[in-house]
């Protein structure tokens, strides 16, 4: 891993320029960062900055890219591309039919909602698994989660489903739409599936077939506005809601950690801006981006607020952590990446409000 010096900093080191305006949330694997926006999907070796290939879109990526072992999956609302990992090539195309939904790959399968189809597609060759129709005219917007031979979703009609992954067979459906309606930012922890629910809340559901559905709530938190950049690590999960808190729970049983305050609703000059970015997880750090341009730096433990810093440009909403190394990349507003080192210095972190 990499160590934090004794100084708190954070130090830009690099910059690359891409061929987008407007870039999403990127992905990193084995030493390759790939960014993708509305003109081109791309591949910049972090060690040097070179970019390695380039790919034109069809139309404008609205979800960061996903990877398997040979692929990148590009997607946006109107696209849903597979390009070779090593030399940007089209390996294949899907044509849709309404509007796709966040991508999820789950071993040799890439699954995904357009509109109201919850859609399975072999990665080799972007053929047709399977299908699943939601009754009822909602529409499927968010991504799915999976393990071993099983996919969930919660889809718009106020249900989670679990498929089989290869069949497409509901293993079991729990409906519970007075409730909820879509299920965001799913996560698994062991046997459950932990979610930011439509209704201002944040849900453990078992997965286990043999749970009766009136038992398949585990907890549940109200957090009294919609929940926002939800992120589940080390056992726990970490969530920010409009109602001015990021708060820290135990994802077995809903037990409350901390939190930490981010707005006074007084006018305060300290008062963090909305948390529009994914929080993200930095070895025992959480990493939180605000909409006014601020990178703050907590306590997974404690919620201390440990550093936060102004950034000197204005970010695209997303902060990307490279594992085992100081570095986060940013985007900018005119299609740039730009590479930072962290550096803090653990032995005094400022208390949390």
């Amino acid at each position: 891993m990499g160590s934090f010096a004794q100084a708190s900093s954070l130090t830009l080191t690099a910059k690359w320029q891409t061929d987008n305006t407007t870039l999403t949330p990127m992905s990193y694997d084995d030493g390759i960062v790939y960014a993708s926006g509305d003109n081109t999907l791309e591949a910049w070796r972090l060690q040097d900055g070179v970019r390695l290939w380039q790919a034109i879109l069809p139309s404008p990526a609205h979800f960061r890219p996903r990877l398997s072992e040979t692929l990148v999956i590009s997607a946006g609302r109107s696209h849903l591309n597979a390009w070779d990992r090593t030399t940007g090539s089209l390996i294949w195309s899907y044509k849709k039919s309404a509007q796709v939904a966040v991508p999820y790959i789950l071993q040799d399968a890439l699954f995904f909602g357009d509109g109201q189809d919850f859609i399975a597609l072999n990665l080799t060759d972007g053929s047709e698994r399977w299908r699943f129709h939601i009754e009822g005219g909602a529409e499927i917007h968010y991504g799915a989660i999976g393990r071993n031979d099983t996919v969930y979703l919660g889809a718009g009609d106020g249900v989670v489903y679990a498929f089989d992954a290869q069949t497409g067979a509901i293993k079991w459906s729990f409906a519970n739409g007075a409730d909820w309606q879509y299920l965001r930012q799913i996560y698994l922890d062991g046997d459950l599936i932990i979610a930011g629910g439509y209704h201002d809340e944040v849900l453990a559901i078992q997965t286990g077939n043999s749970v009766p559905d009136d038992k398949r709530i585990s907890w549940r938190f109200y957090a009294g506005n919609f929940i926002n950049s939800q992120l589940v690590a080390n056992g726990n999960v970490y969530f920010w809601s409009p109602t001015g808190w990021i708060y820290a729970m135990n994802n077995r049983n809903g037990k409350h950690l901390w939190r930490h305050n981010t707005h006074q609703f007084k006018g305060n000059s300290k008062d963090w801006g909305s948390i529009m970015a994914e929080l993200q997880a930095k070895d025992d750090h959480i990493l939180a981006l605000d909409m006014k341009r601020t990178l703050h730096v907590l306590s997974q433990k404690t919620g201390q607020d440990t550093f936060s810093t102004g950034l000197t440009f204005v970010p695209r909403p997303f902060v990307l952590p490279i594992p085992n190394s100081n570095h986060l990349l940013f985007g900018d507003l005119n299609g740039g990446v730009l590479v930072h080192e962290l550096l803090l210095d653990k032995a005094s972190p400022q208390p949390s409000q």
